[in-house]
């Protein structure tokens, strides 16, 4: 279940998306999902799980290797970019080839780094839609790769 911190700015945001947010005077707003979304933004997990999903990217015991490379392969589509793979883009982060995803919705934020070569996934999952997840995994990468950890 998704909180944001009941401001002008979310209330706004709610507003133009028609979700009643009723009144009261608590600092936080539940934001209740109700629609049946699938794919990226109908994913919950727990962290435990998560953790055996990352671990599969090296181990293959969910679902075997044909199934990471599918997941890995790239597409070219009818336009220039050319790095996505089934909601992965793939890149670079202080010089290190980089694997993520990015991903908000009404109720939360989440980033994903995984830096395969170095077997090191680092993440944040907010349910918070302000909750800034992407900023956070790249803080901490900053530190990383400055004392030179990454």
């Amino acid at each position: 279940i998704g909180y944001a911190p009941r401001s002008p700015e979310i209330l706004r945001d709610l507003d133009s998306v028609k979700i009643a947010v009723g009144s009261g005077s608590s600092a936080w707003l539940r934001m209740n999902r109700v629609s049946p979304h699938f794919g990226g933004s109908g994913v919950f997990t727990t962290v435990h799980d998560w953790l055996k999903w990352d671990r599969n990217w090296t181990s293959h015991q969910l679902a075997g290797k044909e199934f990471t490379t599918l997941m890995h392969s790239r597409m070219k589509f009818d336009h220039p970019k050319d790095n996505d793979a089934f909601g992965l883009v793939f890149g670079e982060y202080g010089g290190r080839s980089r694997i993520w995803f990015s991903g908000a919705d009404l109720d939360a934020s989440a980033y994903v780094a995984r830096f395969p070569d170095q077997r090191l996934t680092v993440c944040c999952f907010s349910n918070n839609p302000a909750g800034q997840s992407e900023q956070h995994v790249a803080s901490l990468l900053d530190v990383l790769v400055s004392a030179g950890m990454l």
